[in-house]
């Protein structure tokens, strides 16, 4: 009989605990929305229902994540975005129950607690 070493034994008994983990868990389809700054202005993106406000700067993309199934107006339907502006300055309401937004490359993005 071959004997196996302890700690090769611990990592298949360990991938086998994620894999049945992994298989047990329903799967969540993200989508992805982006959106970009082409204004030589900083824009704002706040995300309801949480209030958190993001500032998009000039050349910027942030990214939003967002669940499928958690769509504010239903299944299959777009995220609700509203626009406000003031003068010269622009605001995104998303409609969403996600609270972080991302950089293009996927880090995430800094919220913006200084907005006027």
């Amino acid at each position: 009989m071959h004997k196996r070493p302890i700690v090769k034994l611990r990592q298949m008994a360990n991938r086998a605990r994620s894999a049945a983990f992994v298989g047990s868990r329903k799967s969540v389809k993200k989508l992805k929305q982006s959106f970009q700054n082409k204004t030589d202005r900083p824009q704002f993106i706040t995300l309801e229902l949480s209030t958190f406000r993001y500032r998009l700067n000039p050349g910027e993309e942030l990214v939003l994540l967002y669940d499928a199934d958690k769509v504010q107006d239903g299944l299959g339907a777009a995220l609700r975005i509203e626009i406000y502006t003031d003068g010269d300055q622009i605001e995104l309401i998303v409609w969403t129950q996600e609270v972080q937004m991302f950089f293009a490359d996927g880090l995430p993005a800094p919220q913006d607690h200084n907005h006027t």
